[in-house]
């Protein structure tokens, strides 16, 4: 007998909706944990329906207490899903540092034959918490190779549900951890977690990118000659919008990923420089400026929390806002090419630091390059075409020869493995240099002579 993914109960033969129901049960006692039913419930029966999945766009699958949405499917296949014991897989892969597994809640190993030309929304309903701040600390972690992922896209109260975005499909399990918004690939906009490469070409305001996910590529028209690409994740979907500020009028336009409609606001004024990124850490991009006469920073929280005034900095200072601390929020940041220092506010403690590491004519690429969470502190020097890193984890450094003076610094997290990865693009060839953090180097060609790369849209320019 089985349960097919509409909930119907059969005896092994292929149902009306597509499910091949099991022959006999996976499981037959409760899940680990359970001690009734009234703990697990539904969940407790490991059950494995396997519905089929066409090829197409958003290809939406039901099941028990699952819902699985494919973006692109290329190859048409089936899903299966199997009730497995929480407790029983916790400890074959690596938990995340404050992560706890929980047994009590849902557990699933899904497999599919079908091939997925995009990323995959896998959802978990009616979980065993009834408290709405116990609920806010649960996520979805993903097995990944030897370790669980948190993979949190969006989670629901009301439904008791929680959405992760996958690349592929393993086992997924419920734990307990950070509150903080898990950290995704800047410039990603197909919704991988990686850095897609791309460009804006200022001339006919066109952005061209290329899809990781896929092999395509996407080409909008958006903006003007004279305004500046600001990409970030605005609504929060996990895929960054596009995106520009408009100068002469303080405006700002975005395209949303969603659907491709598009919204404008005013927010600032001619000389302000744009400096969009997460500063409340809710997994949405904030709009934000630096105004340099004066050295404030205006920042409009996207949860609500209205505007920020926060005066750091001075008129020849570069705003370089990033993670320093570790919490999930961008600190307020600046570099000074007079004397090559630091300076950043931690939004942790509202505590200030100052280092000073790099050169008037270097241009400063802050990011997570050792993946420990924190950004570091980086510098490309052009006149040596050398990379410069001060070490979070003890303020030590290195460096590394990777690109040409007249190369255009591009770094991101290309190969998502949650490290950002040293990238120049070379005008004129139009070829791109990555050296992945885990994938080694990659060598395309996407753009040409007068594009800007979508990646470089907040790293300052050098001093002359």
């Amino acid at each position: 007998w089985g349960l097919n993914n509409v909930g119907q109960v059969g005896d092994g033969a292929a149902s009306a909706n597509a499910c091949t129901c099991r022959a006999a049960p996976v499981q037959t006692a409760v899940g680990a944990g359970n001690a009734e039913l009234g703990a697990g419930w539904f969940h407790a029966f490991a059950l494995e329906p396997v519905a089929a999945v066409a090829a197409g766009a958003n290809q939406v699958l039901y099941g028990d207490n699952l819902r699985f949405n494919f973006a692109q499917v290329t190859t048409a296949g089936s899903v299966a899903y199997t009730a497995i014991s929480a407790s029983a897989v916790a400890a074959g892969r690596t938990v995340p540092a404050g992560y706890t597994i929980q047994t009590n809640q849902p557990a699933y190993d899904v497999t599919t034959t079908a091939v997925a030309g995009g990323p995959i929304d896998v959802c978990i309903a009616n979980l065993n918490e009834f408290s709405p701040t116990a609920f806010d600390a649960l996520k979805i972690l993903n097995g990944e190779g030897g370790a669980w992922v948190d993979r949190t896209q969006s989670a629901n109260f009301m439904k008791r549900e929680i959405c992760a975005r996958v690349s592929t499909l393993s086992q997924f399990v419920i734990a307990t951890g950070s509150t903080v918004t898990p950290r995704r690939a800047p410039f990603d906009f197909d919704g991988d977690n990686k850095t897609d490469v791309g460009i804006f070409r200022q001339s006919d305001g066109s952005w061209w990118y290329a899809r990781s996910s896929a092999t395509d590529f996407r080409v909008f028209v958006f903006g003007a000659p004279t305004d500046i690409p600001v990409p970030g994740d605005y609504t929060g979907d996990g895929k960054a919008d596009i995106a520009v500020f408009r100068p002469s009028t303080g405006e700002w336009f975005v395209q949303r990923s969603e659907d491709n409609s598009y919204f404008s606001f005013p927010f600032g004024q001619a000389g302000d420089v744009p400096v969009p990124t997460d500063y409340d850490a809710d997994g949405k991009t904030d709009f934000a400026i630096f105004r340099p006469a004066s050295g404030t920073w205006f920042i409009t929280s996207s949860n609500g929390s209205g505007t920020g005034i926060v005066n750091f900095g001075a008129a020849t200072d570069k705003p370089v806002p990033a993670d320093f601390d570790g919490d999930g929020k961008a600190d307020v940041a600046i570099f000074r090419p007079s004397d090559g220092s630091w300076w950043y506010l931690r939004s942790s403690d509202l505590q200030f630091r100052v280092f000073i590491f790099g050169v008037s004519t270097d241009i400063p690429v802050p990011g997570d390059y050792s993946g420990d969470g924190k950004s570091e502190l980086a510098v490309f020097r052009p006149a040596t075409g050398e990379w410069f890193f001060q070490r979070s984890e003890d303020n030590s450094y290195y460096s590394l020869p990777f690109g040409a003076g007249t190369d255009v610094v591009a770094p991101g997290d290309y190969d998502g493995d949650g490290k950002y990865d040293m990238t120049v693009f070379r005008p004129g060839s139009g070829n791109w240099f990555i050296q992945g953090s885990s994938a080694g180097t990659i060598i395309t060609s996407f753009g040409g002579a007068g594009d800007r790369p979508i990646a470089n849209a907040y790293v300052p320019q050098a001093t002359p």
